[in-house]
């Protein structure tokens, strides 16, 4: 159930992320100045807010690759990337927790 949830807000959300999500384009535009060896914030505008730090737009690298052949496409898999790494986190803490739970009550510490 929970899987089928996230499939459908990974569906609605690469829909919007397309539509939108101007402040990933603008960021990997950014990148896209990492490339070509450029400095990032040259020419940063104050108005449109603040930009990401450098990692995080060296980390954009790959979709600023990707968005040279369409940006839409880059931006659903940034989308639907980033609701597979959310998902990704209720599964194994709980089990984890589940675990570290039950080896402390073993232990004694509880």
């Amino acid at each position: 159930m929970l899987l089928t949830l996230g499939g459908v807000y990974a569906a609605v959300d690469a829909f919007i992320g397309v539509h939108s999500g101007g402040d990933l384009a603008f960021h990997l535009r950014l990148s896209e100045r990492l490339l070509h060896g450029q400095p990032l914030y040259a020419d940063f505008d104050g108005s449109i807010g603040l930009p990401w730090p450098p990692f995080a737009i060296v980390a954009l690298t790959p979709f600023a690759l990707l968005a040279r052949i369409s940006l839409p496409l880059a931006k659903c898999v940034w989308a639907i990337g980033n609701v597979a790494l959310f998902g990704g986190g209720f599964g194994p803490p709980a089990e984890r927790s589940a675990q570290a739970r039950e080896h402390d009550r073993r232990e004694g510490y509880v």
